[in-house]
């Protein structure tokens, strides 16, 4: 796969293949990150994690040119993981949903979020949002996802700075219509949207005007 300046490629990943493919894709992974996905305590949540890095290195592997198990991750202090090209990445999974967001040097970030009822949502949005969001979120006649839609876009982008949300979600304001980020340094490009009626995904990447493409595990 080939992938420019100007691009974002995206990846939408089932993480509940047939039990072959979950074999295969296990096959692909270094043995540390075999023992990190034995430390899961539900079969479900090892399982995801085995399906979601094996696609992680299968894409990488495609653009790379390398078999995915020669792979080798770099890991920053908090985790974020990273390899030794330009080619930047971001992996974000929920429930049986992954996304993969690829750019060829910008930094990115992907957030994704199975859309539930919120237990709590005044509290969480007067914690992690500012008044502004807060108060969007509470006039709002579709509270559940216009929350999803903040936490997404505030999240992508602490990914893509590499600081997770310990970064801090109540200090990134994202603004409305259209989707920004309103008291960040820099230039960042938004980009949501709703996957079927249960999803939302949101991807934040540096600098402005690329072009967002999709693509499935199909077309690797």
């Amino acid at each position: 796969m080939f992938i420019s300046t100007d691009e974002v490629h995206l990846y939408f990943i089932s993480l509940d293949p047939s039990g072959d493919r979950r074999e295969k894709l296990a096959s692909l992974l270094s043995e540390d990150e075999i023992i990190r996905a034995n430390r899961y305590h539900f079969p479900q949540h090892k399982r995801r994690f085995l399906v979601a890095r094996g696609c992680l290195r299968e894409i990488l592997g495609s653009y790379l040119a390398i078999s995915p198990e020669k792979i080798e991750f770099i890991y920053s202090e908090r985790g974020k993981p990273s390899i030794n090209y330009q080619l930047q990445f971001n992996l974000s999974h929920s429930e049986e949903m992954a996304i993969c967001g690829l750019t060829l040097t910008a930094r990115i970030g992907v957030d994704l979020e199975k859309m539930r009822e919120v237990k709590d949502l005044d509290s969480l949005t007067k914690r992690f949002f500012c008044a502004r969001e807060h108060e969007l979120v509470e006039k709002s006649a579709e509270k559940e996802k216009l929350f999803f839609q903040l936490w997404t876009a505030k999240e992508a982008y602490l990914k893509a700075l590499g600081t997770g949300i310990s970064g801090g979600l109540d200090r990134v304001e994202v603004g409305l219509n259209p989707l920004k980020l309103d008291n960040v340094a820099g230039e960042w490009q938004l980009w949501t949207t709703a996957i079927g009626d249960n999803y939302r995904a949101t991807v934040v990447i540096e600098g402005s005007d690329r072009v967002i493409k999709t693509f499935g595990l199909s077309d690797l």
